[in-house]
């Protein structure tokens, strides 16, 4: 769930941007089409996007909800998954 945090977005981008590219998170990004921060996410993630930062976007029907999330945790799991579990 992004809050909005126009100030900071800015300085989020450019600290990722001066990773080294080996050492920069891939970003999962989704959106309800409704969510009151649609426009600040949709920037974030232009943002990331022009500075060559990875980054999936997904935007769904929905807003800045508890159902919207439960309608999609499964998706989230199944990106965050292999990143989270540890190698045997």
């Amino acid at each position: 769930s992004a809050p909005p945090f126009s100030a900071d977005q800015y300085r989020l981008v450019r600290v990722l941007r001066d990773l080294p590219e080996t050492q920069r998170p891939h970003l999962f990004i989704d959106v309800g089409k409704i969510d009151t921060y649609f426009g600040y996410i949709s920037k974030f993630h232009e943002d990331l996007a022009e500075q060559d930062v990875e980054n999936t976007w997904n935007t769904a029907d929905g807003g800045h909800d508890d159902s919207y999330w439960r309608v999609h945790v499964g998706e989230y799991l199944l990106w965050y998954g292999p990143i989270l579990t540890p190698p045997k």
